[in-house]
């Protein structure tokens, strides 16, 4: 019998999206193990800028093969409300197509933005596992439970 292969841990994919006049929108790196695609969305982008980072991540989910998606959004500030029809029937669909099993969310600080991501996962229910945290470290250690076991 030949012994079983080594895995061998591939260093994080990192990197950032910005919009065409050089705004970031998110920032994006790949954890435990590679099997989780960390985006972590930067405050002040414009709702337009907003629909390039959601499209960038339907690519990363393809380009990664990470099939679960923690989203942080504790720094931005706004409503994204406006945006959910557009998220749940242009970049949802996109990115259940690349691979998307599990979102997992941080709540931003901002109220209003908090409701945007409640807002969010009702649209998500029955269509892909999505679960809602308020920061995250409690984000992190509920995935390293999920993904350990």
């Amino acid at each position: 019998m030949k012994p079983p292969a080594a895995t061998v841990a591939l260093p994080p994919i990192r990197g950032e999206v910005r919009a065409a006049h050089g705004t970031p929108i998110i920032r994006y790196e790949t954890e435990f193990q590679g099997r989780v695609l960390h985006i972590e969305w930067q405050p002040g982008p414009p709702l337009e800028d907003v629909k390039i980072g959601f499209n960038a991540v339907a690519r990363l989910i393809r380009e990664t093969g990470c099939g679960i998606v923690l989203s942080d959004s504790n720094g931005v500030l706004g409503d994204w409300s406006e945006l959910i029809p557009w998220i749940r029937y242009d970049f949802l669909p996109a990115a259940l197509d690349a691979g998307l099993r599990h979102l997992v969310d941080v709540l931003p600080l901002d109220p209003a933005n908090s409701f945007s991501v409640h807002a969010w996962r009702e649209q998500t229910r029955g269509l892909v596992q999505h679960d809602v945290f308020s920061g995250i470290a409690m984000a992190r250690q509920w995935l390293a439970g999920r993904l350990d076991g």
